[in-house]
């Protein structure tokens, strides 16, 4: 299998490959790791992976499910997946960037919801699962490994500094769990930090709001200026709204960003559509 240490050296070595930086590779030569993702994985599932790399994981998923559709940006290794996958028939190679594809459109092609796989270079993290995760109502589940700081922000309940608007995004549509750490011996080349495997299990029936867009852009409102009230980071951003009215729905003009709950932005939310509608 390509996901061993010694079948990946052996790859690398014949086509005389070595991982660019520019792309943030790092392959995973650990069988046991990859086969954690599989077992995640219902074999009736249909898989888009984000980020083919050698193809370990690609080749691993391959054997269970029915169709793998898995999306490479460097063409060069796009010839090589092309030439060490040949064999399975149920493994599509695109060469395209993930980023700049019409995700929606892709989903709607299938006649079911899919599972999003990837080892996330590091550098896309934050835009690569935005953009997934408003698509998440045509999505199953999302398992993504990533760098364990960034991965601690999804787990860890306190809202520190490095807390953002994707968080938010990810409390709204998803349950997210740990699968496993990932040692940064794993891989090849060796990264400089370690990483961390999460699950993230698309909510079924959550408390959806009509206009999604409108509650982001109120979060985004709240996190232009962390230091600043979030009263005043509202009224900067568009959404002319008093202190009465905030103390109204129980929360405090005078909060910043760290103290509010997603309920709270629902609240928010509410207020701002309410006083639309009565416009």
């Amino acid at each position: 299998m390509i996901g061993s240490r010694s079948k990946t050296n052996y790859i690398l070595n014949k086509y005389n490959y070595r991982a660019k930086k520019k792309f943030g590779q790092n392959f995973i030569v650990e069988p046991n790791i990859i086969n954690k993702v599989v077992d995640q994985i219902d074999k009736d599932s249909t898989i888009i992976e984000i980020g083919a790399g050698l193809g370990a994981i690609t080749q691993a998923v391959a054997e269970k499910v029915k169709k793998v559709t898995a999306y490479e940006i460097d063409s060069d290794l796009v010839e090589i997946l092309n030439e060490n996958l040949k064999e399975y028939k149920n493994i599509k190679i695109v060469n395209e960037d993930f980023l700049k594809i019409d995700l929606e459109g892709l989903l709607d092609s299938y006649n079911q919801k899919v599972t999003i796989v990837s080892n996330l270079p590091y550098y896309i993290t934050t835009e690569l699962l935005t953009k997934v995760l408003l698509s998440s109502d045509k999505i199953d589940k999302i398992i993504v490994m990533m760098q364990k700081e960034v991965a601690d922000r999804f787990t860890k309940n306190e809202k520190g500094k490095d807390y953002n608007v994707l968080q938010v995004m990810a409390e709204y549509y998803c349950d997210v769990k740990v699968l496993t750490k990932v040692s940064k011996n794993n891989f090849i080349p060796v990264p400089e930090v370690n990483s961390e495997i999460l699950i993230f299990e698309i909510k079924e029936n959550c408390n959806k709001v009509e206009d999604e867009k409108l509650l982001f852009d109120i979060v985004k409102a709240c996190y232009s200026q962390r230091r600043k009230m979030i009263i005043s980071n509202l009224n900067n951003n568009g959404f002319v709204i008093d202190k009465k009215q905030l103390l109204d729905i129980g929360i405090d003009p005078a909060s910043r960003v760290e103290q509010l709950e997603l309920e709270d932005y629902q609240k928010i939310y509410n207020l701002i559509i309410e006083e639309v509608e009565s416009q």
